[in-house]
């Protein structure tokens, strides 16, 4: 079996903290230092246990955070505002439909964390971006993610929203621990371009032709 794995656009790079919050402020009404989800919101993407474990921040920590979900799906989306009204968290999230493109890296580079609390993933895209633009990863321990992110995010089990909170609490806690985040993802994402995906496809090309 060969891989190939997907690549990160250079459009995803670290910018200046203050100017990138003003920038994705003004897309996405926020006000205070937040928190990024990038992804749809079907069922396992896990946005729920999101919610609920930044719910358990919000009660038990002095962190002055907004929560962005940054996706749209008409058919789940009204259950999980209905789950943040009850969580009593309607205006600490932002459900963002969606950014334009030319936008999106100045929104990861702003935020404080990507969260990734998938139970199934394909191969999670917003990790690699939130990587090559210095952004702390918070990611799910199941399928692709550590494969994608390696020692490069502070991991959790989807199925505990327990594990999701106290992972966000260890970030949050720790600049050092965020500035290892952040080296460390720079240099992972180094290892995901366009030009080692074109490459691996040819070479599989080229092996199945048998020239």
């Amino acid at each position: 079996m060969s891989v190939a794995y997907l690549g990160v656009s250079e459009r995803f790079r670290p910018r200046d903290h203050n100017e990138a919050f003003l920038r994705a402020s003004s897309l996405l009404g926020v006000s205070r230092p937040y928190l990024l989800f990038v992804g749809n919101l079907k069922p396992h993407k896990n946005v729920k246990s999101l919610l609920q474990a930044f719910a358990q921040i919000c009660a038990h920590s002095d962190f002055n955070l907004q929560l962005v979900i940054l996706g749209d799906d008409r058919k789940w989306k009204p259950g999980l505002v209905d789950e943040s009204r009850s969580l009593r968290l309607a205006e600490r999230v932002v459900f963002a439909p969606r950014v334009p493109y030319q936008d999106l890296p100045w929104v990861y580079a702003a935020s404080e964390i990507l969260v990734m609390p998938s139970l199934i993933e394909g191969f999670g895209l917003p990790v690699l971006e939130a990587m090559a633009s210095g952004t702390p990863v918070v990611c799910s321990r199941v399928a692709s993610l550590p494969e994608v992110a390696g020692d490069a995010a502070e991991y959790f089990e989807p199925a505990s929203v327990d594990d999701l909170a106290m992972a966000l609490e260890r970030v949050l806690r720790s600049t050092q621990f965020q500035a290892t985040l952040r080296s460390r993802g720079l240099e992972r994402a180094k290892l995901f371009s366009w030009e080692e995906f074109a490459r691996r496809h040819y070479e599989v090309y080229r092996e199945a032709l048998g020239t």
